[in-house]
């Protein structure tokens, strides 16, 4: 069991750290998600064949639609993602993108008619104000509170939203076979505006940008996504969703420490209430106090 926390701890520690080497790649959006899905897919591939796993092709048939939405879906959050760095910086971004969750278990009980705990619906609210608090609009330099950041952002997450409502309708697939499609489609997705922008590139590929790319791609993706199944495969649900908090936390702290992007107390308040509210809602569970959504 141990081993298995380390490699996931290890993924999301990789998750989390990707901003830093994005903040120095500097490229397109569009750019940077293609060769993260392309060169990501590869790197899975080569570890699959490695450990003599093959491609299941009928799971992967039967699966196509929602593995083509949740990969297309995957492409534009992380074209979103990236491109909101930009605008509110790597805090408000992530923090808003995890807001995903949230929003698919309030939207299940719509959907789906699952029942929501009012613990669960405290903690949604919770993170909610969490956000709004993140967002700079308390804060006192108004011109960090940048509405157009704070819509790219929303698309990124209503983009992880709908990849969690299609993980939901996939049946008898690998997360190897769901996972290579996905990063496959991303890049396929993205390919056509890669192409448009990569003539417009101020700069050549030197050494420097080929590593950095070789890190996002290879080690941050590919690796990453490797050691974030086996661990998950073999840990508690419960857990695992916990130690996922990780990623925005600690994307969070270097944004404050390493990339030095303005925040204020108002937003660390708001970041601790984004991410203890997401944890409480994992930790809380299903309790007997209920609330049914008609």
């Amino acid at each position: 069991m141990l081993a298995q926390k380390i490699k996931f701890v290890s993924s999301v520690v990789l998750f989390g750290t990707l901003t830093v080497i994005l903040y120095y790649l500097n490229m397109p959006p569009v750019i940077t998600v293609f060769f993260r899905g392309s060169l990501g897919f590869l790197t899975v591939m080569v570890v699959m064949f490695a450990m003599g796993k093959r491609p299941d092709f009928k799971a992967i048939k039967s699966n196509l639609l929602w593995l083509i939405v949740s990969g297309a879906a995957l492409g534009i959050n992380w074209v979103f993602l990236f491109s909101a760095y930009n605008y509110v910086g790597v805090a408000v971004a992530t923090l808003i993108n995890y807001m995903a969750p949230m929003f698919a278990i309030f939207l299940s009980a719509f959907i789906y008619k699952e029942r929501l705990s009012l613990a669960k619906l405290l903690c949604i609210i919770v993170t909610f104000i969490g956000v709004v608090f993140a967002s700079g609009i308390f804060g006192k330099k108004v011109d960090f509170f940048n509405p157009i950041g704070i819509l790219i952002a929303g698309i990124a997450t209503l983009s992880f939203v709908v990849i969690i409502f299609c993980n939901k309708k996939f049946k008898d697939i690998s997360f190897y076979d769901k996972t290579t499609f996905q990063l496959g489609t991303s890049a396929i997705v993205v390919l056509p505006f890669a192409l448009n922008v990569f003539g417009d590139l101020d700069r050549a590929f030197d050494l420097k940008t080929i590593v950095l790319i070789a890190i996002v791609g290879i080690v941050q993706t590919g690796i990453a996504y490797c050691f974030y199944f086996d661990g998950i495969g073999k840990l508690p649900i419960q857990t695992s969703s916990i130690l996922g908090y990780i990623e925005p936390a600690l994307a969070v702290i270097l944004s404050m420490t390493v990339l030095k992007q303005p925040t204020s107390v108002i937003g660390i308040l708001g970041a601790i209430l984004v991410i203890g509210g997401a944890i409480a809602s994992e930790i809380v569970g299903r309790k007997q106090f209920v609330v049914k959504m008609d």
